[in-house]
């Protein structure tokens, strides 16, 4: 359900036991790390602070995960991130004629 890798270590009818296939960090390719999953990961670090800087998020992206993106994921997840912070750029737009 949360889209992560594991490997299957136990398995019965009403439950099984599982292991992250990934223990000493995520490699850079890793399929599931696109910008979609690193917005909602710094959605709230955004919220606090719109003017973080996108090699600060990389730094905090790098002591959750252990995984560093590029500049440029990273770059595109902020933007994201904002997006879904402000209902997309479209919505803020039309909002600017109601104040004028």
């Amino acid at each position: 359900m949360n889209g992560v890798n594991y490997n299957m270590v136990k398995s019965k009818s009403d439950k099984f036991k599982a292991k992250c296939a990934v223990q000493d960090g995520v490699s850079q390719d890793h399929p599931k790390m696109d910008s979609d999953m690193l917005a909602s990961l710094i959605l709230l670090t955004e919220k606090v602070n719109p003017r973080t800087s996108v090699s600060v998020l990389i730094v905090n992206i790098r002591s959750q995960l252990r995984y560093t993106p590029s500049y440029c994921k990273a770059w595109i997840a902020t933007q994201k991130a904002l997006e879904k912070m402000h209902s997309g750029w479209d919505t803020s737009y039309n909002k600017v004629w109601q104040w004028c």
